[in-house]
């Protein structure tokens, strides 16, 4: 029987990756969340501790997947978004010391700011101090003598996103806006780029990370799309013609274009993704529309 706690298990991808994990009856899981964004309902169907990673926890596993973190890029103070993320990352990893846990926690493709792509673990450029706190997190993993995983997801989308509210992915708010005939509003002239990586691709770069060598490494589709091509797929797959509205982007600091490099990915983690953007988009609407 393998112990895994789960922190940040109430939310988008914790959910989706307990959903994977629970089919293993050699799996104990134990959900830690603080519910500021998560499932109330979700957390309470499995074994579970309602935390502050503020504070020191003590706790046993074989595997800690840490994936609680405030990831809202507008949070409206960056300096305690960058101290509670950095906190609550070092009394997990303390955690994952104490008990000789292998820790696989979440980082950001954020970290690589303005770079060109495709963008190499071996280089970042932080803008923010969200992107500064996955940085410091990353540094503060090296230092430990557990087996440690930091992977850096890009634009991940997918089911349970609804917990999120504004900081969840464009595609979620673009399907929602869509089915119900509002234009979606994109930056001048949507032809922005990004790695956007479904959430079934996600989870088994996380299963893979409970074996792979201490490391970091991206988590995408090594594959960038516009946000027009974006807005064509979903309107292909509701069956709907809403044409796109453009704005001005008010971000001074802004990823136009990113996508992840995989080879290390692929040699350390042996992780091959198995959804393009395309195929993830058209079977995460026919999940949603499923729940519609």
């Amino acid at each position: 029987m393998r112990n895994i706690l789960i922190t940040g298990g109430a939310g988008f991808i914790g959910k989706n990756l307990i959903h994977h994990l629970h089919e293993d009856s050699h799996n104990q899981i134990m959900v830690v969340d603080d519910l500021s964004t998560g499932d109330v309902d979700f957390f309470e169907s499995y074994p579970h501790l309602e935390c502050d990673l503020q504070e020191p926890i003590n706790l046993e596993a074989h595997v800690i997947f840490h994936l609680a973190a405030i990831t809202d890029p507008q949070y409206e103070d960056p300096k305690k978004q960058y101290d509670m993320n950095v906190k609550a990352f070092q009394n997990v990893a303390d955690c994952a010391e104490r008990c000789g846990a292998t820790l696989v926690y979440a980082s950001s493709a954020s970290l690589y700011g303005s770079l060109e792509p495709p963008n190499k673990e071996d280089k970042i450029n932080c803008l923010s101090e969200y992107s500064r706190s996955k940085r410091d997190c990353e540094l503060l993993a090296a230092k430990l003598d557990t087996r440690h995983v930091g992977l850096r997801f890009f634009n991940v989308f997918g089911a349970h996103e609804d917990q999120k509210g504004r900081p969840a992915s464009m595609i979620h708010h673009m399907v929602n806006q869509i089915s119900r005939d509002l234009r979606p509003q994109l930056f001048k002239w949507g032809e922005q780029k990004r790695d956007f990586v479904y959430v079934k691709d996600v989870i088994s770069a996380l299963v893979l990370a409970m074996d792979a060598p201490s490391g970091v490494y991206n988590v995408g589709t090594g594959k960038a799309t516009t946000f027009n091509e974006l807005a064509k797929w979903i309107n292909e797959g509701l069956n709907k013609r809403i044409t796109s509205k453009y704005i001005e982007n008010p971000y001074e600091q802004y990823q136009t274009h990113t996508c992840a490099h995989l080879q290390n990915a692929r040699r350390g983690l042996m992780y091959h993704p198995q959804w393009s953007t395309k195929e993830g988009v058209e079977d995460y609407i026919r999940i949603t529309r499923g729940s519609m």
